[in-house]
């Protein structure tokens, strides 16, 4: 009797463990149902509430330990509220560890638990994250992962694996990190150039290898033109350039790479800044001190491994100042025209390019950047630039510490420097030895008459035949050429020094002239060239006779056209006045002296002839344009936004320039094709007085606003700019003690 009342006991009390009821005695049940694997380390536990009897539930969910008996102290996760089955996802859980759950409810009176269960979580191969690839170039990549989890083992071994087809695995090519940490990063090297690459990252235990999800990405290339047939060059060290044929030079298409003279002996690799800005001896460098730099952008030199003369393969040699300027006529016009067909297109390696880059020429100039010696770049180790600017040293030294170089910046034309430090570092680009052209020099301009002028030139170098031809070329544009620019054939039969005569010019015209020379091997110009300023004849400003203009006078009786453009009516002559409309006089300016140190109304002339003032009329400093009666009554200086809305009305910067300005070349010393003066408008370039001296007579043509500069400035006062050779005018601002013309519109 006795022992079957104690196994009832039992029962209750085994019963009341699995199936608690709150403090009130009122009956809301909770079940442990089940617990399951979700994922290696996760587990989904599901519970069940019933018989809620009216009873509020705070919360509910599971608590989980690694020992028997978790509470709502142990880890817990919360469930929605609510009657009937729920489950929840419990993550990032230990790999190989036993873990025990319990449901839970929470009342307002009490929490009750349900029955416990347990799991054994599995071991499994490591779980290792996406990766991240940056610093793509042409042969190598930096990745970096991440080993989330070591799948409760040691991980014996990560890194990275890749092919060109697609879901890469170890048996594919693969680098093996030697890092500890979780975190690990790897230089992928010797990678092809313009290949696309699929990637995982990688890691392994004793359980198995696992990846990462995939990720591809495609190495850069040199974008050579593959209308070119290219040769090939190989150096002292293995490495391969190509070459390309441009006129009557071959030169590499690649920055030189070397580190090596081509008699063996090694270039010291310097990386310390504080070394470098100060050695008078050979050594090189790799930008930002990384090696990765050499395939696409080859190595930085100082001036004085070229001074060796055994940089360049055999057969080959770093390009004189000559060289470089014979590579620029032949390139085509120039200076200021040819960057597009040398620069390599695209933006892998330049910042940016946006002249209609061709590569045309297949010389695929790279921006190697340079290594400076000033103090501005030290916290850099003196690097800067790259994918901004190339720069080339060439073997022609300019001064005692200075060497001529080529500067290409990726929004700009290539212009040859006028020279640069030889402690420097700069790229390298190395030319065919051969047969050479002439080299020429132009001296100077003489006899300039109102159409012709005499051009006097040297041939300072026959090259490797005689001299067949020899003359002088000119335009109105710079660096002329014998194709597309006037020429003229020195009479002179022998002789270096020559003299040739220039015909049928324009009167007061700009035109560019350098000396040429022609042998058996090909052509070429004097780097310097001359300016022929041809003298002025008096002619009348050239309005536009299909327009009508009104007259208005000034207190001195000078008369003025003017015309109507748009709501506004505008003097189409320069001022000319010598007094205030009030009477009182301007003051006249005549010396340096005198424009720089007035705060009064002033005025200046330039032509000393009264008819040619006529035409250009008077300069005025600052201080007369924002005098209220500088003009004519009934008429005012304008302000910036009238200027605005004038070229607005005329089309803007882009249209408006060849409206307002007068046509041809009567008194703009170079013909603009734009220029209609279509408004009736009618500017001519009177030029302008800066510190005292003259400048710009029949280049610029510059009137006051009576707006200061930003609205703030008392020393600087707004104007309408142009300038010969540009057909875009623009607002800028003036000194207020220079002097430059005024144009008045009407109240």
């Amino acid at each position: 009797m006795n022992t079957k009342i104690l196994s009832s006991f039992l029962l209750m009390v085994l019963f009341s463990l699995g199936c608690q009821k709150d403090k009130t005695g009122t009956n809301v049940d909770v079940r442990t149902v089940n617990v399951e694997y979700f994922a290696a380390d996760s587990i989904v536990c599901t519970g069940e509430v019933i018989n809620m009897d009216g009873v509020k539930i705070l919360a509910m969910g599971f608590c989980w330990s690694t020992s028997p008996g978790p509470t709502l102290t142990s880890s817990v996760k919360n469930a929605e509220v609510g009657i009937g089955q729920f489950k929840c996802t419990i993550k990032n859980l230990g790999f190989g560890v036993k873990y025990y759950f319990k449901a839970y409810v929470k009342t307002e009176t009490g929490t009750l638990f349900g029955e416990e269960k347990s799991i054994t979580t599995n071991l499994t191969p490591p779980i290792v994250s996406t990766i991240i690839v940056k610093n793509i170039n042409e042969i190598n990549v930096v990745c970096e992962a991440l080993v989330v989890s070591n799948g409760g083992l040691p991980v014996e071994e990560k890194g990275f694996c890749w092919n060109t087809t697609g879901d890469p695995t170890v048996s594919d090519s693969k680098i093996v990190s030697d890092q500890t940490q979780n975190s690990y990063s790897n230089i992928i090297q010797g990678l092809s150039p313009g290949t696309k690459y699929y990637l995982k990252s990688f890691a392994k235990n004793s359980m198995g290898v696992s990846y990462s999800k995939e990720l591809s990405f495609t190495t850069l290339k040199i974008s050579y033109n593959n209308s070119i047939q290219y040769g090939t060059l190989t150096d002292i060290e293995g490495n391969v350039y190509k070459t390309v044929q441009i006129g009557h030079q071959t030169w590499m298409a690649d920055n030189l790479k070397t580190t090596r003279l081509n008699d063996g002996t090694q270039i010291p690799e310097v990386k310390s800044h504080s070394v470098w800005r100060t050695l008078k001896s050979p050594a090189f460098c790799w930008y930002n001190n990384d090696t990765t730099s050499k395939f696409a952008y080859g190595a930085l030199y100082n001036w004085y491994v070229v001074e060796t003369e055994k940089l360049c393969p055999d057969g080959w040699h770093v390009p004189t100042e000559d060289d470089f300027v014979a590579f620029r006529h032949q390139a085509n016009n120039g200076p200021y025209y040819y960057a597009h067909k040398i620069m390599e297109p695209g933006f892998e390696h330049w910042k940016e390019n946006n002249l209609g880059v061709t590569n045309s020429t297949g010389f695929t100039a790279l921006p190697g950047g340079m290594r400076d010696i000033g103090d501005k770049y030290v916290s850099n180790d003196g690097f800067y630039s790259r994918n901004e600017v190339g720069r080339w040293w060439s073997s022609t030294e300019y001064a005692e510490v200075y060497a001529i170089e080529v500067v290409l910046i990726y929004d700009a034309h290539p212009l040859l420097g006028d020279g640069l430090k030889k402690e420097s570092g700069n790229s390298v680009r190395c030319v065919k030895d051969g047969p050479m052209v002439p080299s020429i020099l132009t001296l100077g301009v003489t006899d300039i008459t109102t159409n012709s002028a005499k051009v006097e030139s040297i041939i300072t170098d026959a090259g490797t035949s005689a001299v067949i031809e020899k003359g002088v070329v000119w335009s109105y544009e710079m660096f002329s050429t014998l194709d597309k620019n006037r020429y003229a054939p020195s009479t002179q039969s022998s002789g270096n020094f020559y003299i040739t005569n220039l015909t049928g010019l324009e009167p007061n015209s700009l035109y560019f002239a350098r000396g040429y020379a022609k042998n058996g091997t090909g052509i070429n110009y004097s780097k310097i060239e001359v300016e022929v300023q041809t003298e002025q004849v008096f002619m009348p400003i050239a309005f536009n006779d299909n327009l009508t203009y009104e007259n208005v006078s000034d207190i001195d009786g000078n008369v003025y056209k003017t015309i109507k453009i748009g709501n506004k009516t505008w003097m189409a002559e320069n001022l000319r006045t010598t007094k205030l409309r009030n009477g009182e006089k301007i003051e006249f300016l005549a010396t340096k002296n005198e424009w720089n140190n007035t705060n009064k109304t002033g005025f200046g002339f330039i032509p000393a002839d009264e008819k040619m003032r006529s035409i250009y009329g008077h300069l005025y400093n600052g201080y007369a344009a924002i005098n209220p009666n500088i003009c004519p009554g009934g008429w005012h200086v304008p302000t910036t936004a009238e200027y605005n809305e004038l070229m607005n009305f005329l089309g803007g910067e882009d249209e408006a320039g060849g409206k307002l300005r007068e046509k041809g070349n009567a008194h703009w010393i170079i013909p603009s094709t734009q220029a209609n003066n279509s408004s009736g408008f009618s500017a001519i370039p009177a030029g302008n007085i800066y510190e005292g001296n003259y400048y710009g007579f029949g280049r610029f043509y510059r009137t006051w606003s009576r707006s200061f500069w930003g609205g703030t400035s008392t020393s600087r006062i707004e104007c309408l700019y142009m300038d010969y050779n540009d057909k875009k005018p623009f607002i800028y601002n003036y000194p207020m003690i220079s002097a430059i013309s005024i144009r008045c519109v009407k109240d």
